[in-house]
């Protein structure tokens, strides 16, 4: 695949600004953003959510969600002009430049015909890097912090992960290709409060999984402060509740490690193999639609290493190499729209054997609710039903071929005006305001709709809203 984005945070940009936004609910914690085109906080809600498009697409490639467990501070401290996607976050020790550029096919027509990819995602600490915002300053930091960037700029890396607390970020990789990724470092220390606190932490994670990643590939990493064989951890959350598989499990043959078990300590220089055991884990799982697969595990501390021949790092660098592929007779399109609303997505109750049979589009003035029915008697009813709806029963071989869809910002939110459905035959369906901003979700030849994913909320006015929208496809047997 070939690069083929807008560039975020100053990703090869030399001057940058900063934009600061403040928790009211937290006076301590800020978070800094460096880049162009970012948007003024909202100063109704508390938090930070941000949806940034950085390929196309006509819709959110990004989502950065900060948690809640400890506060997050960014300052961007150095240049670094990557060509690969990276992304730095930093605690209130940890001072790094922010970029996040994802890769992208340069059309349509080659987006079409690359069904599979390869990236990797980098875990290490930097804890204790340098800034001019503290007032104790340790030049032999600093001269680490220049040793950590030359690194990072010769190897191929893809997305670095070196803060604290945990971020979300939904990240296109490929049309209709989504990975939710989860950025973390939890609580640290063996005490019975800090134990307590880093378990509450897995948990929150899992939590969020649960709520925000239904159907969608995910990959966790970080430092989780956590080894399986410390009995008072709670890893099992992630794998168990969530689903993923242990990068670094799986790379030493898929045995979990016993708790209880004597610890796998890896020692202070160049591990000779990746049989220790790291705090910093990467843990993953595919989607009905895209098959995610670890196909390498690596200690990158030799990468990492002073003229004197030291580890850089407190940690020991985590890189795993990712391989995916979307599976066959299930597809994805884009998302289109913005970032607001309970996320939403039909792909895990789709029978791939059971066709849509009955679509019904609800809005007047903007789209305000859709239903899909399958073959099988399955229904997905998303927004509100209760309005000005348009009904279209199909035909045992109809079938959706394409939906249009128009989008604008109004108050604050981006809300989805118009939809449009069209079938093999020429049979269509309509609801909504046609606005500028529209684009048309074609399904695969020989692939028909079969239920959607998305966001969708509800305004002031009580008004059920799809705020963003994508379409699953599954094959027409036809």
């Amino acid at each position: 695949m070939t690069e083929h984005c807008a560039p975020v945070w100053g990703f090869k940009v030399r001057k940058a600004t900063l934009i600061t936004y403040t928790d009211s609910s937290a006076p301590n914690s800020s978070l800094e953003l460096s880049g162009p085109n970012l948007p003024a906080p909202n100063p109704q809600t508390s938090g930070y959510t941000q949806t940034v498009d950085i390929c196309g697409g006509g819709g959110a490639a990004v989502y950065l969600r900060r948690a809640s467990f400890p506060s997050i501070y960014l300052h961007q401290l150095t240049r670094l002009h990557f060509w690969r996607p990276i992304m730095l976050w930093r605690s209130i020790s940890l001072p790094a430049a922010v970029f996040l550029c994802a890769a992208a096919t340069t059309n349509s027509t080659e987006q079409r015909n690359a069904i599979s990819g390869t990236f990797n995602v980098l875990s290490m600490s930097v804890n204790g890097l340098p800034t001019d915002f503290f007032p104790k300053y340790d030049p032999k930091r600093k001269e680490n912090t220049k040793l950590m960037a030359l690194a990072m700029s010769r190897y191929d890396y893809g997305i670095i992960n070196v803060q604290k607390g945990f971020t979300f970020m939904r990240v296109r990789i490929d049309e209709g290709v989504y990975i939710d990724m989860i950025n973390l470092h939890t609580n640290t220390g063996v005490g019975l409060s800090d134990q307590a606190a880093r378990r509450s932490n897995i948990r929150q994670v899992a939590d969020y999984i649960s709520a925000n990643s239904a159907g969608n590939a995910v990959i966790v990493f970080g430092n989780t402060n956590s080894r399986y064989t410390r009995s008072e951890d709670n890893l099992d959350f992630l794998t168990g509740q969530n689903g993923l598989t242990d990068a670094w499990v799986q790379a030493i043959g898929g045995r979990t490690p016993a708790a209880g078990s004597d610890a796998l300590i890896c020692p202070r220089i160049v591990p000779l193999s990746i049989k220790c055991e790291a705090e910093d884990k990467v843990l993953y799982r595919g989607s009905p639609a895209v098959h995610l697969n670890s196909t390498g595990f690596f200690y990158d501390t030799a990468r990492f290493m002073s003229p004197e021949n030291s580890m850089l790092s407190d940690h020991h660098p985590v890189r795993v190499e990712f391989r995916y592929e979307l599976k066959h007779g299930m597809r994805q399109s884009d998302l289109y729209g913005g970032p607001h609303g309970t996320w939403f997505n039909d792909i895990s109750s789709i029978d791939s054997s059971s066709r849509i049979s009955f679509i019904t589009l609800c809005g007047v003035g903007y789209l305000e609710g859709l239903i899909l029915r399958l073959e099988s008697g399955t229904t997905f009813t998303h927004g509100l039903s209760n309005g000005f709806c348009y009904p279209l029963n199909l035909d045992p071989k109809d079938y959706v071929t394409s939906v249009k869809l128009c989008w604008e910002k109004v108050s604050a939110h981006t809300r989805i005006f118009y939809a449009q459905v069209t079938t093999n035959t020429g049979r269509l369906r309509h609801a909504g305001i046609v606005t500028h901003d529209c684009a048309v979700a074609n399904a695969p030849v020989g692939y028909g709709v079969a239920g959607t994913y998305g966001q969708a909320g509800y305004d002031s006015n009580r008004l059920g809203i799809i705020y963003q929208l994508g379409f699953i496809y599954t094959a027409q047997n036809t």
